[in-house]
């Protein structure tokens, strides 16, 4: 479920997204581990919005990945995402992620 959260007086303006929606997402994600930390993740999603008219009724989000885990203390992972619903939307992103534990 997604709703939206009107924020309101920002520098004098408002927003309110009027966001009301059930969706469902699904998918299936698979990673390698070839040794020394390293992997490399792959996926594939599927959203549909349930009960309400959206500008678009599904998407599809494929995913791929890579990374290395030092140990228990330390992840880094670059990876490429994009929603796709075939005709009209298209998002791409490129994403760096960098954790520590403690």
């Amino acid at each position: 479920y997604y709703g939206g959260i009107p924020v309101n007086n920002i520098s004098g303006y408002d927003f309110d997204t009027g966001l009301d929606q059930l969706f469902f997402k699904n998918g299936l994600e698979g990673t390698w581990l070839p040794g020394a930390g390293f992997y490399a993740d792959l996926g594939m999603h599927f959203s549909n919005f349930a009960l309400d008219d959206a500008a678009i009724d599904f998407y599809f989000t494929p995913s791929v990945g890579v990374g290395w885990q030092a140990g228990r203390w330390m992840d880094v992972r670059l990876a490429y995402e994009a929603d796709l619903d075939g005709k009209h939307y298209v998002s791409h992103n490129l994403q760096f992620k960098l954790d520590f534990f403690f």
